[in-house]
């Protein structure tokens, strides 16, 4: 289960709400208790939103740390 500000990996496009694979975004809520939607913030490299509302957990991984 994600948790709440932790950063992400977008699995799939998601053409509907400009998202591609690979895109960074961050959780920022946690839409029931099973953790199969959350709401997540993806933004552009200058920090502008693209898209703030719910994933399915299925369509993204927690980003790995890096050392």
């Amino acid at each position: 289960m994600l948790h709440l500000h932790q950063p992400v990996i977008l699995q799939q496009d998601m053409p509907e709400h400009n998202l591609k694979a690979g895109m960074e975004g961050w959780v920022i809520d946690v839409l029931d208790g099973n953790g199969k939607d959350y709401e997540v913030e993806f933004s552009d490299k200058s920090g502008n939103t693209i898209y703030i509302g719910p994933i399915p957990a299925k369509a993204i991984k927690p980003k790995p740390k890096s050392n």
